[in-house]
Formats: structure tokens, sequence, C-alpha cells
């Protein structure tokens, strides 16, 4: 069964809260964009202490940033926190992407790996077997309401076959039509945004999503 993750990309507290608030009950995990303004253009709400607050929720912190070991160290302190996705794109080194993974493992965080949709899987070869997750982004990130990039759906494919038993995540663009393709690829978690948070029922949206799932 695919799991459903609404994304949310938060203004401040307030938007972060009734964000929440809008899905509670037909999940039990969101994902948090954080952006600086430096590894993509956007800047956003990404507080750990904030997210610390809203502890009704588990979460998964989707960071799109320049520096990933300090924020992965600040975000690992968080109990809620299960799950820290970072950018191959931004780890500028191997050693930073492998002091990066490790910093989120010590902290007994599950770890994932994004990827453009430009970078070609050969760069995880030796990353799978000390990751959990690979996110493979189907729009540019840093921006809601992209169109989806079809063009993912063999990237997904591929991963399947290469990483049995892998978590595979897909984020942007996702919607009730969208969402059967990358099922069928072999995802296994679905980032929602804009089909979630756009909609004035976001729980019906959610509900729709996952009866693709059948």
């Amino acid at each position: 069964m695919v799991q459903i993750i609404p994304a949310i990309i938060a203004k401040d507290f307030e938007d972060l809260k009734n964000k929440v608030e809008a899905v509670k009950g037909v999940v039990g995990l969101v994902q948090l964009d954080v952006m600086d303004g430096v590894f993509v253009p956007n800047k956003t709400f990404g507080e750990p202490a904030a997210v610390e607050k809203i502890s009704s929720m588990d979460w998964e912190i989707h960071l799109m940033v320049g520096e990933n070991l300090s924020a992965i160290k600040s975000w690992s302190k968080i109990t809620n926190v299960k799950r820290i996705i970072f950018h191959w794109e931004s780890a500028k080194n191997e050693k930073k992407l492998e002091e990066c993974v490790n910093s989120a493992k010590q902290a007994g965080k599950e770890v994932g790996l994004a990827l453009n949709p430009g970078t070609n899987l050969a760069v995880l070869d030796k990353w799978l077997p000390k990751i959990d997750l690979v996110l493979l982004m189907a729009v540019n990130p840093g921006t809601a309401g992209q169109e989806f990039m079809g063009e993912v759906i063999p990237k997904i494919k591929t991963l399947r076959r290469e990483w049995i038993g892998g978590k595979i995540e897909v984020d942007g663009g996702v919607n009730s039509a969208t969402a059967k393709k990358i099922i069928e690829a072999g995802a296994d978690f679905l980032a929602v945004g804009s089909f979630i948070f756009d909609s004035p029922q976001p729980k019906e949206q959610i509900k729709t999503l996952k009866s693709t799932n059948h």
C-alpha cells in the first residue's frame, strides 16, 4: 500500500499549524519542505522548535538548503522527526555526503537522498546500501504547483528493479491523474503539496489519492 505524505510549505508557524490541522486524522506523517534561499531561490519557514511543538504528527524533513550538515544536526534533535531527506546535488562532495548520512543515522533517523529530475540514477550506486529512501523529484525543486515531468516514470521503474526492498518516494506534480502512473512504476510514498493544500477539502483529496492504490 502506497503511503500519501502531505508536503507542507509554510510561511510561518500559524500556517504550519493550520496545514497540519487540515490533514490530521487521515495521515500520521507529513513532510516539511525547508528552503534557505541558497540551494533553491525560495525561503520557507522551517524551525525545528516549531515542529517539536506539533507533536501530534510524525515528520519527514525535506532539506533544500546549501549547508546540509548543520541542518541535519538541528533536525536530528527533534523526537517526532522520523526521516531526514537531503539533496545529492547540494552535498558538494562524497566526504560531506558521507558525514551527512552518518550524522542522521547516528541520531536514529531514517535517511533519504533526493535527486533532481536531471540527475542520473548512477550517482546513487554506492549510497543505496547506506540509506533508507530515495526521493525522486518530478519537478525542479523550490516552487509549488509545477507540472509533473513524465521522464521520472522510467527512473522509478529502473530504481525499483535495481533496489528491491528499498523505499522510493516521488515528489512534485502529484495529483489523481499522475499518482496512478507513479504507483504502477513502483513508488512506495507520494509527497503531495498543491493537490492537497490548494483544495478547500484537503482530507477528501488525500482519500482520492489513497483510492488510486486499489
